[in-house]
């Protein structure tokens, strides 16, 4: 019976020492949130300048660093289906590393008559999965910013009179 015991023993340690073996082996996976995100129309609208300052805190949740990117991992963009929107880059995020990171988006991207009212942002990470995260569903949040109608009554009048076409001489 002691035998057996023994026996019984040793094998429990093995299979424990196999398993805490094959968990440190296990790949390291970054798994990105966005914890905090945010919209702030500028001052004065510009054509030149931006309309809207975007930031967000992004969190590593993950076990593994995420990797840096210069371009493309931070995206906010209008759901109208209108394309408007912008992206930045996001530095190397240690596991329970947070990182904030501003970026505008401009007027001259879009129909100046969209502009009035309220435009609800899709703030996305990873979005082209550059690497690999253990859980891509919570890389969204979605935010809000209303612009005031008249806001931009510059750039609706300059753009109107862009559109216009030029005055065809008449023939006598």
């Amino acid at each position: 019976m002691k035998l057996k015991t023994i026996t019984l023993i040793s094998s429990i340690l093995a299979i424990t020492a196999a398993s805490s073996s094959m968990a440190s082996t296990r790949t390291a996976i970054p798994d990105l949130v966005i914890t905090s995100a945010g919209l702030q129309l500028e001052r004065r609208c510009n054509s030149s300048k931006p309309l809207i300052k975007a930031y967000a805190r992004v969190k590593n949740i993950g076990n593994g660093s995420s990797p840096q990117r210069n371009t493309g991992m931070v995206l906010a963009l209008d759901t109208h289906n209108n394309r408007w929107g912008n992206s930045t880059g996001l530095k190397n995020l240690q596991p329970g590393q947070s990182a904030v990171v501003t970026f505008f988006i401009y007027s001259r991207a879009i129909n100046q008559r969209h502009l009035p009212g309220t435009h609800r942002f899709k703030f996305r990470l990873n979005t082209n999965k550059w690497f690999t995260e253990s859980n891509y569903t919570n890389n969204v949040r979605y935010v809000s910013v209303r612009i005031p109608r008249g806001y931009c009554r510059s750039l609706q009048r300059r753009n109107r009179n862009m559109i216009q076409p030029a005055p065809v001489p008449r023939k006598n």
